[in-house]
């Protein structure tokens, strides 16, 4: 068979420009992102399962992400540690090294990036305290702990500057080009930065690892006894999913908020219902109830959102005809079975299709499959394939006949001439050895 992509201006079989027209305007599709209000500063809405972008405002520029960085530091450390999680780590004098936070602007922030901050969000690790992996991480998401960060990242890279420099590489590796991280906890330094589109699609990659959507998730979490402290329980610090919350939302399923004096209120949350899953950034909010607000009127948008239904080709005849060489008259191509797509308004799929047709040549009968064709999206959410028929009877034209009829009587003297030229050859030489 040959292949023709339909939305380039190919020509097959003398295919006509009007191929190319009717492709154009039936087949590339416009999503309508939804309109939606926001206080923050930064946000975006996605698809998690697609990455399909629902809603956005200033979605790539450039953002201080607070706490949320921890998003990211979670993820690449169970990318790295993942079979090691009950690892006993003990935690050494340098990653819970400390200043106050006006020594570093008076510093001009040239101290160590990942010097924690005595007011900080902590979970009151000691030097020599003894920890699993598995507590540290729960102890990083819950209570959103810059001493566990920082203890996680030494345990697994040998040195926080190491892991936050491979922490950076990964990233990018993973098309977060606009993120620069210089500590794994998310306190603010000037060079410290991300997007919210960025984080958006550091959640989707997050979301996919079952141990890290089991920490986001969980509500409450009991951290036994340590060589340095009692047992305590953790509290989920994401306020969607707490139920007893003004801003408890049901569908939420994690992940991490994050707040500082400059990068104001922060929050990367995902949420599902049972037909979508949803990704959305908050960045900048100018307060906690802002930041809820516009995260929630996100979700509540999108899960109110209905599916509706388009055709995208009807059966019968296609709007184009080919002439195929030989033949009387151009072949008018059919398919027996339209298509339809089912989507959401925001999420209309950018389809794209080929031709794939057989080696034709006439005559060709009425109804005889000539080709295939397929419309399909790249996410590989739209998958279609409609066998190609003529509609009607296609006669080789009387020249083509002729042409055949002749060269089919010169294969058939082809063959005789080989077979006399030597029968010759051969009474010729009986001929003169009978003069002689």
């Amino acid at each position: 068979m040959i292949k023709t992509r339909l939305e380039i201006k190919a020509h097959l079989y003398s295919l006509c420009g009007l191929l190319a027209l009717f492709l154009l305007s039936s087949l590339y599709l416009n999503a309508k992102p939804l309109e939606i209000y926001v206080e923050s500063e930064s946000a975006i809405l996605m698809n998690a399962e697609t990455g399909a972008v629902l809603f956005e405002k200033n979605s790539e520029d450039s953002q201080f992400p607070a706490s949320t960085t921890k998003m990211a530091t979670a993820l690449y450390a169970l990318e790295r540690a993942s079979d090691q999680l009950d690892m006993v780590v003990k935690a050494e004098s340098d990653p819970l090294r400390a200043v106050n936070s006006d020594r570093k602007v008076r510093e001009n922030y040239k101290l160590p990036a990942y010097w924690l901050e005595p007011d900080g969000t902590h979970i009151g690790l000691k030097v020599g305290e003894e920890m699993t992996l598995r507590d540290l991480l729960y102890g990083l998401m819950l209570v959103s702990g810059n001493d566990a960060a920082n203890v996680i990242a030494h345990a697994v890279a040998g040195s926080v500057p190491s892991f936050t420099k491979e922490m950076n590489e990964y990233l990018q590796k993973q098309g977060c080009k606009n993120t620069k991280f210089l500590n794994p906890s998310g306190l603010h330094h000037p060079e410290h930065r991300t997007t919210a589109k960025d984080l958006a699609q550091i959640a989707r990659l997050a979301m996919l690892n079952p141990m890290f959507r089991t920490i986001v998730s969980t509500t409450q979490y009991t951290r036994p006894k340590t060589n340095k402290q009692d047992p305590t329980v953790w509290a989920q610090g994401n306020m969607l999913l707490r139920e007893r919350s003004v801003y408890y939302d049901s569908r939420a399923i994690g992940i991490k908020t994050g707040t500082t004096s400059k990068a104001r209120c922060c929050i990367v949350a995902a949420a599902e219902d049972e037909n979508r899953s949803l990704i959305a950034v908050i960045l900048k909010a100018p307060n906690n109830k802002d930041r809820y607000q516009d995260v929630r009127r996100l979700f509540n948008t999108a899960f109110s959102e209905e599916k509706i239904e388009k055709e995208l080709l009807s059966s019968g005849l296609l709007n184009f005809s080919i002439q195929i060489d030989g033949a009387s008259k151009p072949l008018q191509p059919m398919i027996k079975e339209g298509i339809t797509l089912s989507y959401y308004p925001s999420e209309e799929p950018v389809v794209k299709s080929d031709l794939e047709w057989s080696d034709l040549s006439p005559p060709i009968a009425q109804g005889e499959e000539v080709g295939v064709l397929h419309i399909f999206s790249e996410d590989g959410l739209v998958n279609e394939e409609r066998p190609i028929f003529s509609a009607e009877e296609i006669p080789s034209s009387f020249w083509y006949q002729i042409k055949n009829m002749f060269s089919g009587a010169l294969r058939r003297e082809g063959v005789f001439a080989l077979i006399l030229v030597p029968l010759i050859f051969i009474l010729i030489g009986v001929f003169v050895r009978k003069r002689s």
